[in-house]
């Protein structure tokens, strides 16, 4: 067993020495083929070990293997799925591909609505559902998503630093400026502003693949309907600025919801396939969304 290596690239490379091990693994299992599944699992750090058990519901033992031939076929070649979008995901980022911000939780969100997604998605497995739920209902590959949630209290803590308004008062909390004295209502006004803004920097973030910009408008419908909550007016302001993203926003628009995602998808595999061929047979994404409105029209 390799202990992990720290530092971008030497860690990159025992991730990904990790994930063939697993994937190695998972194929012998499939094809319950007990030869030398023992070493392999020897080869599986103990974290990593422990997380594929269970992820595949059965404790994975190198000195008793019998009990591995139950474990069914759709599990293994779902887990098999997602080592190759994580290695798709490392090889990414040793390319330098970088991610793009495609949706945070607006700051005019309810507070209470706004802490219950903090309390949800700061789980890492919670996290990894929304993700591949993201990626089916906008059919995307596996891994072209990342969601970042960061802890909510991280924030408070700024708005819970101890201000000294007067050298006759005790401290108290900037949070509670509106407690201080009535002569220091001036400083006590910018100092619970202030404190408001730490407590609604917050978001939920998630970001998409640059290769798959053609698809952040359905990203966005699809969790302004997930999260209740609508998508940040700084970003949407960013965001029209690409002629591309106004088309597809448009378009969803007038044909949201899982039908409209799914023209979408298939307008932009239209642009895909019309690249692969002769320069003059290449399409604009506002011609393939209109066929896929007059092919809903004629249906």
């Amino acid at each position: 067993m390799q202990e992990p290596c720290w530092g971008d690239e030497a860690f990159l490379d025992w991730v990904e020495d990790q994930l063939k091990a697993v994937s190695e693994l998972l194929q012998h299992l499939s094809k319950k083929d007990d030869g030398d599944i023992g070493r392999r699992i020897d080869k599986l750090h103990p974290e990593v070990l422990r997380t594929l058990s269970l992820r595949l519901g059965l404790e994975l033992d190198s000195k008793n293997t019998s009990k591995l031939k139950s474990v069914a076929n759709d599990a293994i070649n779902s887990e098999i799925l997602e080592i190759e979008a994580a290695l798709a995901l490392s090889d990414r980022l040793r390319s330098r591909h970088y991610y793009q911000l495609a949706f945070e939780v607006s700051a005019e969100a309810d507070d209470l609505r706004r802490m219950d997604i903090s309390q949800t998605y700061m789980q890492g497995h919670k996290r990894t559902e929304l993700m591949r739920e993201i990626e089916q209902h906008c059919h995307l590959p596996l891994g072209s998503i990342l969601v970042h949630c960061p802890r909510r209290e991280t924030n408070f803590k700024a708005a819970e630093v101890f201000v000294l308004y007067a050298p006759d008062r005790p401290a108290m909390p900037l949070k509670d400026a509106d407690k201080a004295a009535p002569q220091l209502k001036r400083f006590a006004s910018r100092a619970r502003d202030m404190a408001n803004d730490y407590m609604s920097i917050w978001k939920l973030r998630v970001f998409l693949h640059k290769g798959y910009s053609l698809f952040a408008p359905s990203v966005s419908d699809y969790l302004r309907s997930k999260l209740e909550v609508s998508n940040s007016d700084y970003l949407e302001s960013a965001q029209k600025h690409d002629a591309n993203y106004v088309l597809g926003s448009s378009f969803l628009n007038r044909h949201g919801g899982e039908d409209g995602r799914r023209m979408l998808a298939e307008a932009v595999k239209e642009i895909h396939s019309s690249r692969k061929g002769m320069l003059g047979q290449r399409v604009s994404f506002e011609e393939c969304l209109k066929r896929q409105e007059k092919i809903r029209d004629i249906g």
